[in-house]
């Protein structure tokens, strides 16, 4: 039996939120325990940064709100 990679969301359980920014990318995983115990994915998002974004200065990085 192969382990399921997407699973619905379970609100009695924790979540789990990782965040990645590399240069001009931000990734952002969801996972959660499922019933086998392991993280399952639940959602994920990746961006590009606009030119406009990646010349902002680093007190203006709290601007970038969409993700």
């Amino acid at each position: 039996m192969t382990t399921p990679f997407l699973i619905h969301v379970d609100p009695s359980k924790p979540f789990v939120l990782e965040m990645d920014i590399f240069y001009f990318v931000i990734g952002i995983v969801l996972s959660q325990l499922g019933k086998d115990n392991l993280l399952h994915l639940v959602n994920f998002h990746s961006h590009n940064f606009s030119h406009v974004e990646i010349n902002y200065d680093i007190h203006d990085n709290k601007k970038i709100s969409h993700c």
